[in-house]
């Protein structure tokens, strides 16, 4: 049966207790029995109109017949539009596995539409108990303050169900709480993302002279998108590469950087100037590498060290890098990733930038003055943290070399002391708390510079390629709280971009 060719019909004969036998007939097709099935389902309803046009679409989704749904989505994308006349609602409402809903989300659909009683698919998804397709849903974009006929958000219907999963996602992709989240508060961290724009008060006093203002994010990131649009590529990247077993695939990376990227060069970025650190690992000691939309100055000692001595392959020139490849490279994490070319990932040399990007700056305002030109003065960092995990105890770190077989206890503690070394000195390289925040602080209070760190507190570290949507929602929930009890801190900052 070719269900990619419309136009095709489908009916179902209502049985008592609503078991209904759903029929599939092609429209060109002399054979009645082209597909049977029987729901015996009683949690969803099936609408009885004979002969409606638009039935099929929904009625696969409802039960659960991915492929054939695919086959009616690849002839006619805009079937996702279409409607039951008993309940108004689209395939979206009717869909029960992801498998479904992801095909329905890649097809032309109205994400927000709302059915008779006024339930988007998201209000359906939350009545009916699929965390998955929630979580779908709102990556996908869904609007969690859309209310229905009776003035129950999806927040609304998640509590009173007494879901704590489903409310804690809603309100970690921005669902209104009354009370406890305003948008405001993502006005305020956009405005933080785009601190570049912004300026700096300095006690209230007028500054003489023009600050530059410096963002520094410990994992990374790309201004240029929204916080949602974050939100939706950061799931997108989890569910697309983390499959399988480690090192993943590093041809799935690069595509994925091109996709976001295209082949635009850095320095076609003119502002703000943009650093990105990996670690060139043609040598050793290894030495840091920054991915810039600008020449460095001669000054620059980090581009001193990377084209100093004689290698092999020295790093492309800053005007040939592009940002695809910049990011491919600084997400090369060790067993996770293949090394890119010379480079891996810029957290084992700089997992908190922030101090070398200060770096960076003063030996850039160095050349400005041995040209004879005034530099600016540095007035505002603010560096974002990936969270802070808990702090763990060790109990033995002591390594001993076993005399002989009679040494087994030995032997056995010293594989214990040899793991916990081994988290030691990998916590040692990838922490950005603690003493590298300290150092910073203690640079911008010498030069009269704001400065401030933000970065969560989570019950539990979480993994570089956790999938796990509760785990993930849990940090997104703790994330929330900490901006809701560092308010004041967040206030202060935007005061700070919009005086100067």
């Amino acid at each position: 049966m070719d269900l990619a060719t419309p136009p095709f019909t489908i009916w179902y004969r209502p049985r008592k207790k609503r078991k209904n036998i759903t029929k599939y007939l092609c429209d060109d097709s002399e054979d009645d029995d082209c597909f049977d099935d029987t729901n015996d389902r009683k949690d969803d309803d099936v609408d009885d109109d004979d002969g409606d046009p638009d039935i099929a679409i929904y009625t696969l989704s409802l039960f659960d017949f991915p492929r054939l749904l695919g086959e009616i989505l690849s002839g006619d994308k805009s079937q996702g539009f279409a409607r039951c006349s008993k309940y108004i609602g689209t395939a979206l409402h009717w869909v029960k596995s992801v498998d479904a809903l992801m095909l329905l989300l890649k097809s032309d659909v109205e994400l927000n539409a709302r059915s008779r009683t006024g339930d988007t698919a998201l209000h359906i998804m939350i009545k009916r108990q699929r965390m998955d397709c929630c979580l779908q849903l709102l990556i996908a974009g869904a609007d969690a303050d859309i209310c229905d006929n009776e003035g129950n958000s999806p927040l609304h219907t998640a509590a009173m169900l007494n879901n704590v999963d489903m409310v804690r996602a809603l309100i970690a992709f921005n669902a209104d709480v009354n009370g406890f989240y305003a948008p405001a508060i993502k006005q305020t961290i956009e405005q933080l993302l785009a601190i570049w724009e912004e300026n700096h008060r300095n006690r209230g006093k007028k500054i003489p002279v023009k600050r530059d203002r410096l963002l520094c994010l410990d994992g990374g990131g790309s201004r240029g998108y929204t916080m949602d649009e974050c939100r939706r590529i950061f799931f997108r990247f989890t569910q697309d590469l983390f499959k399988g077993t480690k090192p993943y695939s590093g041809q799935k990376l690069e595509k994925f950087a091109k996709e976001l990227f295209g082949e635009t060069k850095l320095v076609e970025t003119e502002k703000p100037k943009i650093l990105i650190a990996s670690c060139l690992s043609n040598r050793t000691p290894p030495a840091l590498h920054f991915f810039r939309s600008y020449t460095p100055p001669p000054t620059s000692s980090s581009r001193i060290e990377c084209y100093s001595g004689e290698y092999e392959k020295p790093p492309r020139p800053a005007n040939a890098d592009t940002k695809w490849r910049a990011l491919r490279s600084s997400t090369a994490a060790p067993t996770f990733f293949p090394p890119e070319d010379l480079f891996m990932d810029g957290g084992l040399i700089a997992n908190n930038p922030t101090c070398d990007a200060m770096t960076e700056i003063s030996e850039y305002y160095l050349h400005q003055r041995m040209k004879g030109e005034v530099p600016n003065k540095l007035g505002l960092v603010v560096s974002l943290g990936t969270g802070n995990g808990p702090v763990d105890g060790v109990n033995d770190i002591s390594v001993y070399v076993p005399n002989g077989v009679t040494d087994i206890y030995k032997a056995a503690q010293t594989m214990k002391a040899a793991a916990n070394l081994g988290t030691i000195f990998v916590n040692l390289i990838t922490d950005g708390r603690f003493r590298p925040t300290d150092r910073v602080r203690a640079w911008c209070d010498d030069i009269g510079a704001a400065f401030f760190r933000l970065s969560p507190t989570l019950g539990e570290a979480g993994a570089l390629d956790d999938t796990d949507p509760a785990r993930i929602i849990k940090m997104m929930w703790e994330t929330q709280v900490y901006i809701h009890d560092n308010m004041e801190t967040i206030e202060k900052i935007g005061e700070l971009i919009n005086k100067l």
